[in-house]
């Protein structure tokens, strides 16, 4: 629960400090720190985590050990090469 609020957050101030955009403004839940993160939605994390640790992670685990390893290294590539076009183009757009 305590790491996904600082994933979280960091992910919030990142955003803002590359993209200056806010995707998410928590000041107007009540117990909130900031505009990143607030006690409701930290329990919702922790919730969550419970359910995916303990429910959906056994079924998932079952099915990912039968992916092949080049499988895993391609998509990785792909997904770094998407990054990387996708910031490109984004920066290109803001200037």
């Amino acid at each position: 629960m305590i790491i996904l609020t600082l994933i979280e957050w960091l992910g919030g101030v990142l955003i803002e400090a590359v993209f200056h955009v806010t995707f998410w403004n928590y000041k107007e839940f009540n117990y909130h720190i900031g505009k990143y993160i607030c006690l409701e939605v930290t329990l919702v994390w922790g919730i969550l985590s419970l359910i995916l640790i303990y429910l959906i992670h056994p079924f998932i685990n079952q099915f990912i050990l039968l992916i092949p390893n080049i499988v895993i290294y391609i998509l990785i590539v792909l997904m770094i090469i998407d990054y990387i076009f996708t910031f490109v183009k984004y920066k290109k757009r803001k200037n």
